[in-house]
């Protein structure tokens, strides 16, 4: 059966108060992604679970602008959130101001300095909203105002990561994330949006990944690449050995200016791919892998695994 949004199981009717078969209980926050502060889900795209698990695959490999970026293997660590507002008179009655806002601290699990340098480019962003999803996955975000049936992430007053925080010798090393929800209407019972699914968004959106390209060698029409995660430095290049002879998974350019790359052949005693290029190359050459969505095109990353972003290397080429 689809899953409806804003149905967590069980039929209820707005506004009466006898208590529903279920209750729509929110677990513990294990996630969230940060998504475009434009992106409206459509009705379709959060009707199943598969809908939308597809549709935030497509974006996780997206261009920068337009990209989601998963925050998973979250630990709540703190709610500073207020209270509702009140003023008291003289005689003790007492008057409404406003509602309290949510502010939360997350603490990654996993991913450590490294992921934690990468989610502090983000501090502060006016151009990022956010969705999250429980421990029972399910996704929570805020009914569209445009879009009958639609989604959109949570509007944020504040995202910031901190410092990470050094082990003490009592305590681990810790990495954690403010975030604070700009709008407490979007958070009230007529308009929070909430998607059950069948599949942890963890193990089927799990984002891209930096990799670093490495000169090992040249010869005057070809460089010896090396490709490795920027953090374990693990070596990806036999991963992948196959689909990344194909050369549309690499750019090359001279002064500004696109090089065509020839070929690409992998060498699996060294572990590392050859990427050679047309004419007369003489000079400084910048290589870089495709965007994202390109080499997942071609096979290289992408979902349910990872997608891929590279460092660029520089080769300066000298004449035979």
């Amino acid at each position: 059966m689809a899953t409806i949004l804003n149905d967590p199981g069980c039929a209820t009717t707005v506004g009466n108060t006898a208590t529903p078969s279920c209750d729509l209980v929110p677990k513990n926050i294990i996630g969230a992604f940060l998504v475009p502060d434009t992106l409206e889900l459509t009705s379709s795209e959060v009707l199943t679970s598969a809908a939308f698990v597809t549709k935030m695959q497509t974006l996780m490999t997206a261009a920068a602008a337009t990209r989601a970026y998963p925050l998973h293997n979250l630990a709540p660590a703190g709610d500073n959130s207020e209270v509702a507002l009140f003023t008291t008179n003289q005689v003790g009655d007492e008057t409404f101001v406003r509602e309290g806002k949510y502010k939360w601290t997350f603490e990654l699990a996993d991913g450590g300095a490294g992921l934690l340098a990468n989610i502090r480019t983000f501090n502060m962003t006016k151009k990022k909203k956010i969705l999250f999803y429980d421990s029972d996955y399910v996704v929570y975000g805020t009914k569209s105002t445009t879009l009958a049936g639609g989604m959109k992430g949570f509007k944020m007053s504040k995202f910031f990561a901190s410092h990470w925080k050094a082990n003490d010798g009592a305590n681990p090393a810790k990495f954690t994330f403010d975030v604070t929800l700009a709008d407490t209407k979007e958070t009230t019972d007529q308009n929070l949006a909430f998607l059950k699914l069948a599949v942890n968004p963890a193990e089927v959106i799990k984002g891209v990944i930096d990799v670093d390209l490495l000169l090992i060698s040249q010869t005057p029409l070809k460089a010896n690449i090396q490709i490795v995660e920027r953090i374990s430095r693990t070596v990806i290049n036999g991963l992948y050995s196959t689909e990344l002879t194909g050369v549309a998974c690499w750019i090359a350019t001279k002064a500004g200016a696109e090089v065509t790359v020839v070929s690409s052949v992998y060498d699996a005693d060294l572990d590392l791919h050859g990427v050679t290029l047309t004419g007369a190359p003489a000079g400084a050459h910048v290589i870089s892998l495709s965007a994202a969505a390109t080499l997942e095109a071609q096979g290289v990353g992408g979902a349910p695994g990872e997608g891929y972003e590279s460092s660029t290397v520089d080769v300066t080429f000298v004449p035979e």
